[in-house]
């Protein structure tokens, strides 16, 4: 049964893997992910997330209550302490942060895989998990939903209409730059410790995404025990799919639009019958429901490579690597390394890569590109940052 006692959305039977342009379908998926994990699992988490996502960049403050943080380029953060003698502060747990750009980026086999790993390598305790409906036929826009389902009387201010059940609170926000909405976004439910564990928004994709995504998204963010349940939700719904020699996407998918159409109801309360049960429910939220139990695409927000980010992913993440190897190697060893190492890479560039180089080409004919080597980038890296060597106590306690 959902959160407000009706059956929740029905299940969908198949997920067609695809990018969220797919006219006609109704995407979902998974848009953040955060947990705790004890300081025993520090030293492998860390050699598992630098196998996955590179060099991270280390700093010397982190939030609540840790004094110490590594960031990887895709956002993903690892909140610890720098000495053992802070441990209990934090009940000798360190804190993992996966955001939207790192999740949402990740083929649905591979975040499996990633899941997987958290909860049965690392005995990871999730604290909140956002899950998501990406709606592109606009069944029903924030705009609508706002005045559909909730009216207060302009000189009572007392609520005269609250069509919608499961999450008590209501909220919204439609602020302008003076000429158009800069954002459109319904909220229902609490954040924080004053909420039930269960926050949905309803908001325009296409203003959040600068016109990239046009869609809906309907965005369950949550934390706590719910948060904890609805993680292992998705991870019986693949142990089951795998021993059924079922599609386990599909079935990550099923259970995350449960999620979503159980977590709230849109009804009809005009007349004034007391058992919600009984209630008419919304067209619209009939439709949603409707498209939960069809096609869905699996949403996977892919980051669009190009050079200059490429050159600025070389800088801020990999060139003090290279500054270690340049000094370690010599400057003449160094340099036939890179240069045989870049070569190598050629015969690993994929059509992503070479639609980037054919981009920067055409930018670099009109004027547009950069068109210096790395080596005075590289050089003003070295000359800006060079630290002194690290003490072995140091070093000690950055591998640790």
């Amino acid at each position: 049964m959902g959160d407000h006692g009706r059956e929740p959305a029905a299940c969908p039977p198949l997920v067609i893997r695809g990018q969220d342009s797919q006219n006609g379908l109704t995407g979902v998926g998974l848009h953040w992910f955060r947990g705790s994990f004890h300081v025993t699992k520090w030293g492998d988490v860390f050699t598992y997330l630098t196998e996955l996502f590179g060099e991270p960049e280390h700093s010397d403050w982190a939030l609540w209550h840790y004094d110490a943080c590594m960031s990887w380029p895709n956002g993903v953060m690892v909140r610890y302490h720098s000495h053992e003698c802070r441990y209990e502060l934090t009940a000798d747990r360190f804190s993992l942060e996966c955001p939207g750009e790192a999740v949402a980026a990740m083929e649905p086999a591979d975040l499996i895989a990633f899941l997987e790993k958290w909860a049965y390598e690392f005995d990871i305790r999730v604290s909140r998990i956002d899950e998501r409906l990406l709606d592109y036929e606009w069944i029903i826009t924030p705009l609508q939903l706002d005045q559909l389902v909730h009216e207060i009387d302009p000189e009572t201010g007392e609520v005269t209409k609250r069509d919608f059940a499961g999450l008590n609170s209501y909220s919204n926000a439609f602020p302008t730059d003076g000429k158009q909405l800069t954002r459109a976004e319904v909220q229902f439910g609490k954040r924080g410790s004053k909420g039930s564990g269960s926050y949905l928004r309803c908001y325009d994709k296409e203003l959040e995404s600068a016109g990239e995504i046009r869609a809906v998204c309907w965005e369950l963010e949550s934390s706590g025990e719910k948060a904890r349940k609805r993680f292992d939700d998705i991870l019986e719904a693949v142990r089951w799919a795998r021993s059924e020699h079922e599609d386990e996407v599909a079935a990550m998918a099923k259970t995350i639009g449960q999620h979503i159409g159980g977590a709230i109801d849109f009804i009809d309360r005009s007349a004034g019958d007391k058992n919600l049960a009984r209630c008419p429910r919304l067209d619209f939220w009939t439709k949603i429901l409707a498209k939960l139990g069809g096609r869905l695409t699996w949403v996977t927000e892919h980051v669009q490579k190009t050079v200059d980010r490429a050159k600025s992913y070389i800088y801020n993440q990999v060139v003090p690597s290279l500054a270690m190897l340049h000094e370690a190697l010599t400057p003449e060893r160094f340099w036939s390394w890179l240069e045989k190492t870049t070569l190598d890479g050629l015969d690993r560039l994929r059509a992503v890569h070479h639609r980037a180089i054919a981009a920067y080409k055409v930018d670099e004919a009109a004027g547009l590109a950069y068109t210096g080597d790395m080596l005075p980038m590289f050089d003003a890296f070295w000359r800006e940052n060079a630290p002194p060597p690290l003490t072995p106590e140091e070093l000690d306690r950055f591998c640790r």
